[in-house]
């Protein structure tokens, strides 16, 4: 983890699935760039779908999201509120080539919404990129849809063989011996 990045510790507790941690480590005077979005999904992973609807209301009210932002912000809404159709069309209008993570954020709404064939190519998509996300991909309440698909082991198995590939080069490079003189 990065200290100088203000986002890492959010993400990375998403990844694990700690959406109590997420809302810890955002907290209300968190960075806005992660409190614009990642809390929204936390609030709504936790079940607290109220809580993330009248928090987005909020935030797209006030206008002033970074335009990636504002589409997260309005397809998570727009999912739970059951408008699956702007969820997928706000998703597809968006260029995530490049940006894994929101690409995961994406397939996450996707699946939660029951349109699992665009979440698992996105999800292809997040692990070609080298992006891993193992523990979320088996535990996250919201991708609980796409699990049930037959393909969707060999997503899990090629997310867990970039965790396995990084464990090694981590030891090969004498990561620990390298962390214990930061």
């Amino acid at each position: 983890m990065q200290p100088a990045l203000q986002t890492s510790l959010p993400h990375t507790m998403f990844n694990l699935c700690d959406y109590g941690g997420v809302l810890d480590a955002v907290g209300a005077a968190g960075p806005a760039n992660v409190r614009a979005y990642l809390d929204l999904a936390a609030w709504a992973a936790l079940g607290h779908s109220d809580r993330a609807l009248k928090l987005a209301g909020e935030r797209l009210a006030a206008k002033t999201l970074p335009p990636l932002l504002l589409t997260l912000v309005e397809s998570l809404k727009a999912g739970l509120e059951g408008d699956v159709a702007s969820v997928s069309r706000l998703i597809a209008a968006l260029a995530l080539e490049d940006d894994p993570e929101a690409a995961l954020y994406c397939a996450r709404q996707l699946s939660y919404c029951g349109r699992v064939a665009e979440a698992r190519d996105l999800l292809i998509q997040v692990v070609k990129c080298g992006y891993s996300c193992s523990h979320l991909l088996r535990h996250d309440p919201w991708l609980a849809p796409l699990r049930k698909r037959k393909d969707f082991g060999a997503i899990l198995r090629q997310s867990s063989a970039i965790e396995a590939e990084a464990r090694l080069n981590f030891l090969k490079a004498g990561g620990f011996r390298l962390l214990d003189r930061a």
